[in-house]
């Protein structure tokens, strides 16, 4: 509604309600309201019939109510045919959400949420078809619907990495079972994106068993010396071969830079402690004086 719009119903109001104030009985005040349903309807006004209905409604009648659904209705405005069927439970509900199912996805997860006991399942198509990433997720996250697979498709195709990871943890919270297919290609979205650190927390959280040398080839290609080194010692299956990855990463960079994350990014602050770690994938032994290394970690 427009703020001009909304003034001049305000103005209207305003004498509506002073006219009413001066009657002197409940029967002036009902004629009143009649006379002023009949100018409104006229009117043809939705915002204008919507207001004056939810105000005075109880007085209106059923035939008049009608008249104003019907004048909503014309006008296709989603807003106002999900809220008057709320406040008027008419017969000609299914009016309504034909509407509904024509307008734009935003309002029909709206509508869906007003009327939770609704069958999701009926806009199934649109929100397939018109609806991007978000909403789609949304639509599977809060409505009980039959097949998510098509929803997940679509998220896999459209969205990013970051989305297909929290829309599969969403599936793992909201869902005891859910078949393979259902997250599958979210998977793959995740495969090829490259994103070593999305690929990453997937793994460390779901411990999948299926193509772990793909989320694995992922994390090396990064060369992100922390990602393989955390890769290196908690990956599930620890399979030698994708170990080897992790450990070809870690040797193409030196002590020093590994010393350093420990330190920074991991805050392990207990040099023994760090020189343990250090060699599992390094000779220290004949390596410089103690002071020398922890010299070139700093200047890392």
């Amino acid at each position: 509604m427009k703020i001009e719009q909304k003034e001049n119903i305000q103005k209207i109001f305003g004498i509506i309600k002073s006219k009413i104030n001066s009657c002197k009985n409940n029967e002036d005040k009902k004629k009143t309201i009649m006379n002023f349903a009949d100018k409104i309807i006229e009117s043809k006004d939705e915002y204008l019939c919507f207001e004056f209905a939810k105000e005075y409604g109880a007085s209106l009648g059923i035939d008049n109510l009608y008249k104003i659904s019907d004048i909503i209705l014309k006008s296709k405005n989603p807003y106002l045919c999900t809220f008057f069927p709320k406040y008027f439970k008419l017969k000609n509900f299914n009016k309504f959400v034909k509407v509904i199912k024509n307008s734009p996805v935003f309002y029909i997860l709206n509508f869906l949420r007003t009327f939770p006991n609704f069958n999701a399942n009926y806009f199934a198509e649109e929100i397939l078809q018109k609806g991007n990433v978000e909403q789609n997720i949304d639509y599977v996250y809060e409505f009980d619907i039959d097949d998510i697979i098509p929803h997940s498709i679509k998220i896999a195709k459209e969205g990013t990495a970051k989305q297909n990871l929290n829309y599969i943890i969403g599936i793992d919270s909201i869902f005891e079972t859910y078949p393979e297919e259902a997250i599958s290609k979210n998977v793959e979205n995740i495969i090829s994106s490259g994103d070593a650190n999305i690929d990453f927390n997937y793994v460390m959280m779901f411990k999948p068993q299926k193509d772990l040398e793909k989320h694995a080839k992922v994390i090396a290609d990064s060369d992100d010396l922390l990602l393989n080194y955390l890769a290196c010692n908690n990956w599930p299956d620890q399979d030698p071969l994708e170990l080897a990855m992790f450990t070809k990463v870690i040797h193409n960079h030196t002590k020093a830079e590994l010393e350093n994350r420990l330190i920074f990014r991991l805050r392990i602050l207990d040099k023994d402690s760090r020189r343990k770690i250090i060699s599992k994938y390094f000779d220290i032994k004949t390596e410089k004086s103690n002071q020398e290394f922890e010299n070139e970690s700093e200047k890392d």
